[in-house]
């Protein structure tokens, strides 16, 4: 598989460990059979992937979104995905979540769409059972621990 991406940082390290090629996201858009988002929520990102977007992609190429709901416009692609100028599309996140049963989206059979949970493999929650174990015993032994939320927590 050829490996495009974007982002608002050039990471030559990534291009050299997953031989990947960094494009401007229009041209990424034209060429990518798939499209993955990746990207926090934020002013730059709220509404990144509109009709113009998905406009510029391929009838035969699939969006996939998994970081947060709003940096896809989900009418617009719920406008492309009906008339078929998108193949599909698959999503774990929302505008709204969860997402109300009378949404557009749900009647469609070329889109998958999960309830927020694409990353709860088992995995995931391993990882996470055993950072929060880790974070108790450091606490019980007076120590700071090592995944303090907010990160700028003051000493413990």
């Amino acid at each position: 598989m050829n490996i495009l991406y974007h982002d608002v940082v050039r990471r030559r390290d990534i291009e050299e460990e997953l031989n990947a090629k960094f494009m401007v996201l229009d041209d990424l858009l034209r060429r990518s059979d798939f499209v993955s988002i990746h990207a926090p929520l934020n002013e730059k990102t709220r509404g990144m992937i509109g009709e113009r977007e998905l406009s510029l992609m391929k009838e035969s190429a699939y969006l996939i979104n998994t970081s947060r709901g709003p940096t896809v416009d989900q009418r617009a692609l719920t406008k492309f995905l009906k008339e078929k100028r998108v193949a599909g599309a698959g999503l774990d996140v929302f505008d709204v979540e969860p997402i109300p049963l009378d949404d557009a989206l749900l009647q469609l059979d070329n889109v998958v769409l999960t309830p927020h949970i694409g990353g709860a493999t088992v995995e995931a929650t391993r990882a996470l059972a055993m950072r929060a174990a880790e974070n108790v015993s450091h606490a019980l032994k007076g120590k700071v621990p090592p995944n303090l939320v907010p990160e700028q927590a003051t000493v413990f």
